[in-house]
């Protein structure tokens, strides 16, 4: 697939360059919501659109210290693992075990 439909937040780097894409996109929008629904903001900030592109393909993904509760080291791990730009590296991708790879992480091995 190659369109750019969606909210810019939540797009993987390969949707915002436009080389297309499958599904693995999806793990990282998974993880741009799991970083929001722990802080109340995205882990990528900008205030016009090119800045905030230019934020999702090279800004480093920075954890507050003053949360309201206590985030868990796993879930920051998982957060980080996902958020990883290659997607030859990015957890959840089709390289690195795909879906079942993200079952066998450390964050969910609780569920």
């Amino acid at each position: 697939m190659s369109s750019k439909s969606g909210t810019a937040r939540y797009m993987a780097p390969k949707v915002i360059n436009g080389t297309g894409y499958l599904n693995e996109i999806d793990w990282w929008s998974l993880a741009i919501t799991t970083y929001e629904m722990f802080y109340g903001y995205p882990p990528f900030r900008a205030r016009h659109r090119d800045e905030f592109k230019k934020a999702i393909l090279s800004d480093t993904v920075e954890f507050s210290k003053n949360v309201k509760y206590q985030i868990l080291d796993t879930a920051s791990k998982f957060i980080l693992d996902s958020l990883v730009r290659p997607l030859s590296e990015r957890l959840g991708s089709n390289e690195t075990g795909g879906f079942e790879k993200i079952t066998l992480h450390e964050w969910f091995k609780r569920c």
